[in-house]
């Protein structure tokens, strides 16, 4: 949930380079909404015309699943 909207998270990767190529995406259903981050060795795309929080949401959502240490 984030700011009363129910999400879907989703993140995928290149095989065998996932730390340089990743995306992270949220899809709201009762919206029929997707916004999502895509990071392209440092070149970062935002999908959707996402609003301030949402794209905060998609910054930490990004940072916890592939900037972790594993």
């Amino acid at each position: 949930m984030i700011a009363g909207v129910k999400y879907i998270l989703a993140d995928a990767c290149k095989n065998h380079d996932c730390g340089d190529n990743n995306v992270v995406l949220l899809y709201a259903p009762a919206q029929g909404r997707i916004d999502g981050k895509i990071d392209e060795r440092g070149r970062v795309t935002f999908i959707g015309q996402s609003p301030a929080n949402l794209m905060v949401a998609l910054n930490r959502l990004w940072k916890t699943e592939w900037r972790q240490d594993r």
